[in-house]
């Protein structure tokens, strides 16, 4: 990533953690918990893109370091699943042409819980097969992984 993309970035990662409910203040992750309403999430969603050059690989790449250390947990599912359905309806072209090899890599080294469940409802399906064990592996033992199992 270049330098303007990474600036994208962490001003996703800004927009993003405004959605909070409660936060310790402190910048780190562990206490972040996402509160949203559609209409918050669709605002948050359109400042990301109107970012001159903005594109939804920098949202995903700010989500992926967000939750990077929050326990996944249903109110988090529930976060993820509403955002990926926001970006993949209301910005299919620009879903279309987002490259999630990225997340692929990711997984197959320290993904998270929550970033598993994340490249579960993300990934297209030609990159579905190819992550398959790593996000059944990183969910093994949660609530989540039949729920996933059933859509992989």
């Amino acid at each position: 990533m270049n330098d303007a993309e990474m600036a994208r970035v962490r001003e996703a990662y800004r927009l993003l953690r405004r959605l909070t409910a409660a936060s310790n203040g402190t910048g780190r992750n562990s206490n972040w918990i996402p509160a949203w309403s559609s209409a918050v999430l669709e605002r948050t969603v359109e400042q990301v893109l109107s970012q001159p050059d903005g594109r939804l690989s920098e949202l995903f790449h700010a989500l992926w370091g967000l939750i990077a250390n929050v326990p996944l947990d249903r109110t988090l599912a529930n976060f993820l699943k509403d955002i990926v359905v926001l970006c993949f309806t209301r910005y299919r072209a620009l879903y279309d042409a987002t490259d999630f090899q990225w997340m692929t890599t990711q997984l197959r080294g320290n993904g998270t819980q929550a970033q598993a469940y994340l490249a579960s409802l993300a990934l297209p399906e030609n990159l579905v097969g190819e992550s398959r064990s790593s996000i059944l592996a990183k969910l093994e033992g949660t609530e989540f992984k039949k729920e996933v199992q059933k859509m992989l």
